[in-house]
């Protein structure tokens, strides 16, 4: 009964937020998604660093920071025209690019992080095993505690994934994934993998942060997210 309370209150928080998101981009021409604040943050819960301190409520994450998350930390934030889902147990970097609201590449150490990217210039999303370059899409990946395998899902969109070993292009409708490991010895290679830890309704989220349409909108999103056991939060024990 608490956890089904808790959900409802989190849809309810959500809706506001993307109501008070739209009347902003209606009055500004910058898709800032935090309701009723000046901070770029939509969503945290639990224990979140920038750049070494305690994430204060009314502080934005911009271009150039270091965020981590404890084990039950949760952020959702906002640059320019790139949205961000950070899981727990997360240490990511936020580089900059040309300007102060363009993401050129997210750097991620450890953990999880839905991101979609609707900026017109490339990026790209780095890891130890792994990178992706991305424009125009939505991309799923998750480091292992011990650093040894990445998970990565390009979930809508064309990208380029490349390791020692290879380079492959993906162009995904709706969901296309692979494990990122080495054998011992060997290089990092790319695998097929399921489409697990993630859900469409949260790049749908989003995506309606950043005033985009669902990527998906001729489809029933609410019988496509049935992912393998996983609920939000639960990020431990996955990839090791």
């Amino acid at each position: 009964m608490v956890n089904a309370i808790a959900s409802e209150n989190k849809g309810l928080r959500r809706r506001q937020v993307l109501q008070a998101s739209v009347t902003w981009g209606l009055t500004c021409s910058v898709p800032l998604a935090a309701a009723n604040s000046s901070s770029n943050v939509v969503e945290r819960s639990g224990e979140v660093w920038l750049n070494g301190d305690r994430l204060r409520p009314t502080q934005s994450v911009q271009t150039g920071d270091a965020i981590e998350t404890g084990p039950q930390g949760h952020l959702i934030f906002v640059i320019g025209r790139t949205a961000f889902q950070v899981r727990a147990n997360t240490v990511l970097s936020v580089m900059r690019g040309a300007t102060f609201l363009t993401v050129s590449e997210l750097q991620i150490k450890q953990g999880g992080v839905v991101s979609v990217w609707a900026q017109s210039t490339p990026s790209r999303i780095v890891t130890p095993q792994v990178t992706v370059n991305v424009k125009l899409a939505g991309v799923y990946t998750e480091v292992s505690a011990s650093h040894r395998r990445t998970y990565c899902c390009n979930c809508f969109g064309p990208v380029q994934l490349i390791t020692e070993g290879e380079v492959k292009a993906s162009h995904a409708e709706h969901h296309q994934s692979f494990w990122v490991d080495a054998p011992q010895g060997g290089v990092n290679r790319l695998e097929a993998a399921p489409t697990v830890k993630h859900t469409d309704q949260e790049l749908v989220f989003l995506n309606q942060l950043l005033h985009q349409p669902s990527p998906w909108h001729h489809r029933d999103t609410r019988a496509a997210t049935a992912v393998q056991g996983w609920t939000p939060g639960m990020t431990q024990g996955f990839l090791d």
